[in-house]
């Protein structure tokens, strides 16, 4: 359950989840906070095309203009800073936040060793576009363009950090929608579930990989191999563990608890299946 304080409207600006940040931007009240990013990768053409903005020999240009951007480091250092003048701490609103911009908030933290710092001045966050779908469930798109333009009847600056939270606080401010109300408790969520749901998205995407021969031989459906990947552990884990203990390796490593939850499953099937597959391996 969150606290609310100080309410932020936030996003970045950035083609897909695994991008870098190129602009971030934040609103509360009046006060106003953006900065431009020099991505420590190549902006791609289309991502260009969609954002506006490319890098010329380490300069950075949005829409043809030449724009002052620092490094990641310190412009989250800058964000960090806007964010402490307000004492409290706050709740990040974003359109589609919990899908995008927490993964690349995240990922960004982490890079530069700033996650636990953030969290001292971050309580958690809420996500419009889950919001308006309980606030107006008959629309048919909730990009929040789309949302814009219904409710307010005019368009913005699509694609710039600060247009899109400015438009955003312009537009929960036109319906008078108080984000805090129990209505809408399950469009918020803290900064540590965000940090669980990323860490595990993380620990995913790094070890489905070595689990591939067991999704495509049906040792273990898809859904499977992403709660064994996301629990941290890969195939070396899974034959190690058999290796070491044929009987009850692989049924001590996938039910043992942590946190006072069991770490993947107790399944018998999946077990067995599991121990068939490194038993015949271990054979050949």
């Amino acid at each position: 359950m969150l606290h609310f304080f100080d309410v932020f409207f936030m996003c970045f600006c950035f083609p897909a989840r695994d991008s870098h940040i190129t602009q971030l931007a934040a609103v509360c009240g009046g006060e106003k906070f953006s900065t431009y990013i020099l991505p420590r990768k190549p902006i791609t053409r289309k991502a260009s095309e969609i954002t506006g903005i490319e890098v010329v020999n380490g300069k950075m240009f949005c829409r043809n203009k030449e724009v002052n951007a620092v490094n990641i480091s310190d412009g989250l250092d800058a964000f960090l800073n806007f964010l402490s003048s307000f004492q409290t701490k706050v709740i990040l609103v974003g359109h589609n936040i919990k899908s995008y911009d927490c993964h690349l908030l995240l990922n960004a933290l982490e890079s530069c060793n700033r996650t636990n710092v953030v969290s001292q001045h971050v309580e958690g966050f809420v996500d419009t576009k889950m919001l308006f779908k309980i606030y107006d469930s008959s629309l048919k798109c909730y990009t929040q363009e789309s949302l814009f333009k219904h409710f307010v009847s005019s368009e913005y600056n699509v694609h710039d950090a600060l247009e899109d939270v400015l438009a955003l606080q312009k537009l929960i401010r036109h319906l008078d929608i108080d984000v805090s109300a129990c209505i809408f408790s399950d469009v918020s969520f803290t900064f540590l579930n965000a940090f669980e749901c990323w860490k595990y998205c993380s620990e995913v995407r790094k070890n489905v990989p070595t689990l591939n021969d067991l999704i495509s031989e049906h040792v273990v459906s898809k859904g499977m191999a992403n709660k064994i990947a996301g629990s941290g552990l890969n195939f070396s884990c899974l034959k190690l563990a058999y290796t070491r203990n044929p009987h009850d390796g692989i049924y001590n490593l996938l039910s043992e608890k942590v946190r006072n939850s069991i770490r993947v499953t107790k399944s018998q099937r999946v077990i067995h299946s599991l121990n068939k597959y490194f038993a015949t391996l271990c054979e050949i």
